[in-house]
């Protein structure tokens, strides 16, 4: 009998007979099993301009969060489950081109091409809402600043200047600063390694297109790396630690993702070469890549058609699972999967952000 009404509710859930609220609507995790289901759950009309930049984060409250920032100067929060816009803001006056989630979810922080990073405090209104409170800026920078990141544990924060350097800042104690002065006119790319105290990867640009590694412990001058494209690299991933050290994926200008097996020793960081993807037609620029949570899943965006997602459970041999493409036919400028893993955004030049899931079970 108990096993005749349990087959029952089985049916009924799966027909749809349950209500959808007695039904697990959990937001399902992406993985190469699942890839060929994802779909569009939010279309964002989110800037009137091209996206410039997006990350994921998670507030203070708990609630999982989309940013994205514009040429048009705005900076927008969404709700990532459901897509409401929580917040707009213009905090420049000239383009942002990165933003950075502090891991406590009580901070962002936007950095500029009006030569200034600005920190910004997420406190929820009497409303139900949020307000963004600015906090003491990091100004006085005679260049435009490209890109921002924080340390996976929240220890440290790093941007890129547009004069070739990188400022790494003890998040405890914004005093305590390592700047590197780089050669090249431009930072095209910056990335902590999770959970390695501090260390840091950093992408070059013309003339000396390079990949370093750095960190912001000891503020020692930066180890080269082998980078292996044919231009600059566009843009760094890294998985979380195992074992074995972390899978790198480094994107280029040359239509190519090369997947590295990093590891760190006391004399440095060694490479070795796992796998080239050719993306799309082979000479496409590439904008941005992304891991997924469980690092078997990597998401590469082109600036010329969509984003191009891999099987790369097996690292030295990726398969292409399937193509997503910008709203009309946009080239894709930012591609980000959230830190669970169930949601994947991108950002186009058309100012749309389309926010990806696998649909759960009751939906």
């Amino acid at each position: 009998m108990n096993r005749l009404l349990a087959v029952l509710i089985l049916a009924c859930l799966l027909a749809g007979v349950v209500r959808a609220d007695d039904a697990d609507d959990s937001p399902v995790p992406i993985t190469p099993q699942n890839a060929a289901q994802l779909t569009i759950q939010h279309t964002l009309e989110a800037h009137e301009m091209p996206v410039s930049a997006l990350t994921f984060g998670v507030l203070a409250d708990g609630r999982a969060v989309l940013a994205t920032t514009g040429d048009n100067l705005s900076l927008r929060l969404w709700d990532a489950r459901t897509g409401e816009a929580l917040v707009e803001a213009y905090p420049h006056s000239s383009v942002m081109k990165g933003v950075a989630f502090a891991p406590t979810g009580d901070v962002i922080v936007t950095a500029s091409w009006d030569r200034t990073v600005r920190r910004h405090r997420i406190s929820a209104d009497d409303r139900g809402g949020y307000t963004l409170e600015q906090l003491p800026a990091f100004v006085g920078f005679t260049h435009i600043i490209d890109r921002v990141r924080y340390s996976d544990d929240g220890a440290w924060l790093g941007f890129a200047v547009g004069d070739g350097s990188v400022h790494i800042l003890d998040n405890a104690d914004f005093d305590r600063r390592h700047i590197y002065a780089f050669t090249a006119l431009s930072i095209l790319d910056i990335a902590f390694v999770p959970d390695a105290d501090g260390a840091f990867l950093t992408a070059t640009g013309f003339p000396d297109d390079g990949l370093w590694l750095g960190n912001g412990i000891t503020g020692d001058d930066p180890q080269m790396l082998p980078q292996a494209h044919a231009g600059g690299i566009n843009a760094l991933a890294l998985t979380t630690a195992s074992d074995d050290g972390w899978t790198l994926a480094t994107a280029g200008d040359d239509g190519t993702v090369h997947l590295w097996a990093l590891a760190l020793g006391d004399d440095g960081a060694t490479m070795d070469a796992l796998a080239i993807i050719t993306a799309g037609t082979g000479n496409e620029w590439l904008s941005g890549v992304a891991f997924n949570a469980a690092g078997d899943l990597l998401a590469v965006a082109s600036r010329e058609g969509g984003a191009y997602l891999y099987d790369v459970s097996d690292t030295t041999a990726p398969q292409l699972l399937r193509e997503i493409n910008g709203a009309n036919g946009a080239g894709l400028v930012a591609i980000a999967f959230d830190d669970s893993g169930a949601w994947l955004a991108t950002g186009d030049d058309s100012g749309v952000v389309t926010v990806w899931g696998v649909p759960a079970l009751n939906e």
